[in-house]
């Protein structure tokens, strides 16, 4: 199975400002591949692709969805993850109030939120580290089922 991850963002000029991209997509991917060596993959997953995308999003919390979206015909399933983006009243690294598209409301009935305490950050690029961490583990934790496949990690070495 491949994976990749992937950033989109609700927060405008958000991406790739005040944090190295490609740098934090880099070391998440290193601690995603990690996790999933700890996995036995069934053998009829290893034409898909896993992908986790990071939504940068006006939150109050992490989410983490549920299902996530399967597009068999590509042999691709994707999980979003909602990273909360603060702004800049709350952290001295946020964002203006002219940067935000819309505020985000989760139905709970499909995303699983987990707590932030923003003020455990002093830059952007360790806070999305920490947190999208937080959620590919939780996520891998809780099991992701891929074309009827579940796959779960017992737990994080």
């Amino acid at each position: 199975m491949k994976f990749r991850i992937s950033e989109s963002s609700n927060v405008i000029e958000f991406i790739g400002k005040d944090y190295e991209s490609k740098k934090v997509i880099n070391i998440v991917a290193v601690e995603l591949n990690r996790c999933l060596e700890q996995i036995e993959i069934p053998k009829e997953l290893n034409d898909w692709t896993l992908e986790f995308t990071l939504l940068y999003n006006c939150v109050k919390y992490i989410g983490v969805a549920r299902k996530g979206k399967s597009i068999k015909s590509i042999k691709l399933k994707e999980v979003i993850i909602h990273i909360p983006i603060p702004n800049k009243d709350i952290v001295n690294w946020g964002v203006s109030e002219t940067q935000i598209i819309r505020e985000y409301k989760f139905d709970k009935r499909y995303i699983d939120e987990l707590m932030v305490d923003f003020s455990n950050y002093t830059n952007r690029s360790d806070y999305i580290i920490d947190n999208a961490r937080r959620a590919i583990h939780f996520a891998l934790k809780t099991g992701i089922t891929i074309n009827g496949n579940k796959i779960i990690i017992k737990r994080i070495e």
